[in-house]
């Protein structure tokens, strides 16, 4: 990440415990979609890990 990517990162984090169901949803779904492969490896409840 170049430094302004870190700030903005560093600086907007605080902005995602309100939202934090559907940050969770939004990062699963381009993490599994980027690498379906990964789905296998959460056994879980998709929406009680957005919740942690």
């Amino acid at each position: 990440m170049i430094p302004e990517q870190i700030n903005l990162t560093q600086t907007t984090f605080k902005d995602v415990p309100p939202i934090k169901e559907v940050a969770a949803e939004l990062f699963y779904n381009r993490r599994f979609e980027l690498d379906p492969s990964l789905k296998s490896l959460f056994s879980g409840d998709m929406v009680q890990q957005g919740q942690g």
